[in-house]
């Protein structure tokens, strides 16, 4: 998708993360590392947009946009895996 190898070590920590706490049970894997995606390309700012990333992860965008939501919801919980 184009991100840095420090990024998508962020993106997996953070899903990892979000699977250890249990945040989005009943969410498809490739739903949460959508969002997750999303959340870090708008964190950083990276230039990507959320049709890009439903194009290549195949999933809806209202799908990503939702679980988006759910996880800035609970960026506290994730502070500490940005600075990596």
């Amino acid at each position: 998708m184009g991100l840095m190898t420090s990024e998508e070590r962020i993106c997996s920590k953070i899903s990892q993360r979000i699977e250890e706490l249990g945040l989005l049970t009943g969410r498809t894997q490739n739903t949460i590392a959508a969002a997750t995606i999303h959340f870090i390309t708008n964190t950083f700012n990276i230039p990507m947009s959320i049709e890009k990333i439903a194009l290549v992860s195949g999933m809806a965008v209202h799908s990503i946009k939702s679980v988006s939501q759910m996880i800035y919801s609970e960026k506290m919980k994730f502070l500490d895996l940005l600075g990596d």
